[in-house]
């Protein structure tokens, strides 16, 4: 489904374009696409990155002035049947995805587009749905939370527990804006030395092909197509503690694929 999107918008094309060897970051590839969708560079970099994982595309990564990690991509030697040869054949093939390219253009939840309502709209609206949702998500809430008292020592410490039902593959819910709003209000509610305890999958700056990460980009994105959320590094989780006044942050565990995280109020 991401395949076609992206070649719906002629990124490989694009990138072959640029040259043997090259290597194109979001932003320089959207600046080729027709599009004023100040988002366009972030969508697409999610889809990319999946389809690194897949060994479809070859990344790597640059340091810009202020800090922040790029990531670039090539294209991986399977490209050369993605691509058009000399005579304009290539073997891309139809996929299932069509709204996605909308959306990276025009904007919006691709979602939305097909359904007409948000997805929790769309659960809310027919019984089978939401019984299978919610089941779906005691089941794998369950699970984790038994690999979390396993694995997880943070407990042991505290002395007044606070279950907020919001810091468990919540997160990925949410733009950055609404994490940090939410986690303020965790901020001032907590003691000095208290903390808020999180469990998310991460995805990884550089993009990977083992079984871990590709379960994350798979999450990640169907977040971004269903309701324009996402998965984030371990880099732009502390980044949102900090944003919400948290002093220090760290991994404390790791529950299957999820990480358990703190975010400390004062060090």
């Amino acid at each position: 489904m991401v395949l076609k999107t992206v070649i719906e918008l002629d990124v490989l094309e694009i990138i072959k374009r640029a040259g043997p060897g090259a290597r194109l970051s979001p932003v320089e590839i959207t600046a080729e696409l027709p599009t004023q969708n100040p988002d366009a560079p972030t969508m697409l970099d999610r889809l990319l990155q999946l389809l690194a994982n897949y060994s479809i595309l070859t990344p790597s990564v640059r340091n810009l002035p202020d800090g922040r990690v790029e990531r670039l991509y090539g294209l991986a030697p399977v490209c050369q049947f993605l691509t058009k040869d000399q005579d304009g054949h290539s073997l891309a093939t139809e996929t299932l995805l069509y709204q996605v390219k909308d959306a990276i253009l025009e904007g919006g939840i691709p979602y939305e587009k097909s359904h007409g309502m948000s997805i929790f709209a769309h659960y809310a609206s027919d019984c089978r749905l939401t019984k299978l949702f919610n089941n779906a998500m005691v089941d794998v809430s369950t699970m984790v939370m038994q690999k979390i008292l396993q694995n997880y020592k943070g407990f042991e410490d505290v002395s007044t527990l606070v279950d907020m039902g919001a810091t468990k593959s919540v997160f990925h819910n949410w733009d950055d804006e609404h994490c940090i709003k939410f986690m303020k209000n965790c901020y001032a509610a907590l003691p000095d030395h208290g903390k808020v305890i999180a469990c998310e999958l991460f995805v990884p700056t550089i993009p990977e092909t083992n079984d871990v990460a590709r379960m994350a980009y798979n999450y990640d994105t169907f977040m971004m197509v269903t309701c324009n959320a996402r998965e984030r590094t371990k880099l732009e989780f502390e980044a949102l503690g900090k944003a919400a006044g948290f002093e220090r942050f760290r991994v404390a565990c790791s529950a299957y694929d999820f990480k358990v995280m703190e975010f400390l109020k004062k060090n």
